[in-house]
């Protein structure tokens, strides 16, 4: 009876001593533990005692590692740090206590974070994700999975996030209604035709560029302070009652209609508007200091603050089609009309409609004494009239 008791005790220690070690098969992964000191034992032997990492709450990585086989041990692990890894394969279906993770530019093509319901942070931007569910993850403050080959996003289960960034996926479709307190949403080279950000009061920061969106409404966003929609479709943009906006790039658009008048125009340090050859008017609170400081806008647009001014502004073409020139605009002494016909005469006139200066035809015009500001021009010819803005400076 005392051998087979024995022998039976001998098996057993034999399995409950194997019971203490997990398999680290990656040996780029086991030598981080190593370099770390969590592997005890100190050699790459495709192993590591359990007891060495179950306790781990932090683990930061950055050797190449292709697979993160055996993270299961870590099971108390809370923040994972393993960007610029090269990992293919990563399953963190045990690690239920993670709050934070960061897998940026790795090679990944599937994340299963069906059970990590605590996750709060996640990055995974840079990989080569189709799909990425975070329906389980109700804590999410957090995340940023652009640059993946996502076709769709569903956050309709993250009640809690702040932070959205999806730029440079495939994405058709974004619903961010159930996000309230939402502050960062960065949505850029998708193909998204619309977003409705009315339930977003809180946003600060709005970045919807290269898209296919034809309308967007910010009436709600009164506290944005970074708005940049460029490479979209949109013809009316109306910032009447976004006073925080100090970033603004609104740049190849369709817009026809930009009303900036909010009260506080001078906070802005970025204003882009260029390539929108259909817009003639932008409303400001100062036309002259928008034209002194925000100078990305296309030669065809105006600041204007009244319709009034911008009716007297639009450029009137009677009779002629060929190309006129006029140089240089802005001027700051004397400007120059390049045009086939003769000019017969040329007239001045204040934004307002005064009448400030009448000149024949000559080969320059002298305009020095006139104050800074913007002016329109109107030059009559044998077969017709041109009427365009003239800045000077």
């Amino acid at each position: 009876m005392n051998k087979f008791l024995f022998l039976f005790l001998f098996i057993a220690n034999i399995g409950f001593l194997q019971a203490q070690y997990t398999a680290i098969p990656d040996s780029g992964f086991e030598q981080n533990l190593i370099d770390l000191g969590i592997d005890s034992e100190g050699i790459l032997d495709g192993q590591v005692l359990t007891s060495d990492i179950d306790i781990i709450t932090n683990l930061h990585l950055t050797n190449v590692i292709y697979t993160l086989e055996g993270i299961e041990g870590f099971s108390s692990l809370e923040y994972l740090d393993v960007n610029l890894c090269l990992i293919s394969f990563m399953d963190l279906s045990q690690n239920t206590a993670l709050t934070y993770l960061d897998c940026r530019w790795n090679e990944l093509t599937d994340l299963d974070l069906s059970n990590n319901t605590s996750l709060e942070y996640l990055d995974c931007y840079g990989n080569d994700l189709l799909t990425l569910s975070v329906q389980n993850n109700p804590n999410l403050v957090f995340l940023e999975c652009g640059n993946n080959g996502l076709l769709a996003l569903d956050v309709s289960q993250n009640p809690l996030l702040e932070t959205l960034k999806c730029e440079s996926n495939s994405i058709s479709e974004l619903i961010i209604t159930q996000n309230p307190l939402l502050e960062t949403l960065k949505c850029s080279a998708n193909n998204i035709p619309a977003i409705d950000v009315n339930q977003n009061t809180l946003l600060e920061h709005l970045e919807v560029n290269d898209n296919e969106i034809q309308d967007i409404d910010i009436s709600q966003n009164t506290i944005l302070g970074r708005f940049e929609c460029a490479w979209n479709q949109i013809s009316v943009l109306d910032l009447t009652n976004n006073s925080g906006i100090w970033r603004f790039r609104c740049n190849n658009n369709y817009l026809t209609s930009l009303d900036f008048r909010n009260g506080n125009n001078t906070i802005v340090t970025d204003f882009v508007s260029t390539g929108n050859p259909n817009l003639t008017c932008i409303f400001v609170d100062d036309a002259q200091y928008s034209t002194d400081n925000w100078l990305n806008v296309d030669p065809g647009s105006t600041f204007v603050e009244t319709q009034a001014e911008c009716d007297a502004i639009g450029i009137v073409d009677y009779g002629l089609t060929d190309t006129l020139i006029v140089y240089p605009n802005p001027v700051f002494e004397t400007f120059y009309i390049e045009k086939e016909q003769q000019v017969k005469q040329i007239k001045i006139y204040s934004i307002t409609g005064e009448l400030i200066k009448t000149c024949g035809n000559q080969e320059k015009y002298q305009v020095s004494e006139l104050v800074d500001g913007i002016y329109i021009l109107k030059m009559f010819f044998k077969n017709g009239i041109i009427q365009q803005k003239l800045i000077k400076r």
